[in-house]
């Protein structure tokens, strides 16, 4: 989003005046982006070592909960992850839709989306500020306000008809053969600690009240040798 930001302070420079703020001028914002195509390479490997830290040092089995959570995703009942009722009771309540999107590339489309929606909401008010401009003096403001208001709705209804016409994120049935109970049993014979008792929890609800039982019982014990506070999971 970084880049796409700069070309927008670049293209609308005289008009929202935050790269001249910076003291960059119009013609040397191609090193910036420069820099941040560089930049990208970098950031794969500091992912890679705060991924491999997280595992090795805190124990958080980060690749084994993303795997999972691509599991959960293949196997949804919905076309679009975040219309199913189902959530993690074992997840805290403000962490829960987001583990409910799985991580997944509709929730990428989401971030994405909101990003730019943000991105724009904020360059524009800096034209407005920069410029001293009274919107509520501007006879042209409603109309604006209007076309607006249709163009978002409109855009809603055209993405809409071309996920259907493109079939995007439909649930395919080959993805639920393949994702059989037979691969579940496999995933939990082969991925212990979190992703077991996670898929116990989401797969077969009628464990869940047991294996919750189990847990409680397990962090009281451990709460009465004197190990303090136990992480949920």
């Amino acid at each position: 989003i970084a880049p796409l930001a700069l070309l927008m302070c670049q293209s609308f420079y005289d008009e929202s005046k935050v790269l001249n703020k910076f003291g960059v001028m119009k013609e040397y914002t191609g090193f910036y982006l420069y820099f941040y195509f560089v930049m990208v390479f970098f950031q794969f490997l500091i992912d890679m070592l705060s991924v491999n830290i997280a595992d090795l040092f805190h124990r958080w089995q980060v690749l084994d909960y993303l795997e999972f959570c691509q599991y959960r995703f293949k196997i949804r009942t919905s076309d679009w992850k975040g219309k199913e009722a189902t959530y993690d009771e074992m997840l805290s309540p403000h962490q829960r839709s987001i583990d409910q999107l799985c991580f997944s590339e509709q929730y990428y489309c989401i971030i994405t989306f909101c990003a730019i929606g943000t991105l724009s909401w904020m360059l524009g008010l800096q034209i407005i500020f920069a410029n001293r401009w009274n919107i509520f003096n501007d006879p042209a403001s409603p109309i604006v306000l209007v076309v607006a208001l249709v163009s978002c709705k409109g855009g809603r209804m055209l993405a809409s008809l071309v996920k259907k016409f493109l079939r995007i994120w439909v649930v395919r049935m080959d993805d639920l053969r393949i994702y059989s109970q037979t691969s579940i049993a496999q995933i939990l014979k082969r991925k212990g600690g979190f992703a077991q008792s996670q898929a116990a929890l989401n797969l077969f609800p009628e464990a869940a009240t047991g294996l919750r039982a189990r847990r409680l019982a397990g962090a009281e014990d451990l709460r009465h040798e004197g190990h303090g506070e136990v992480p949920p999971g």
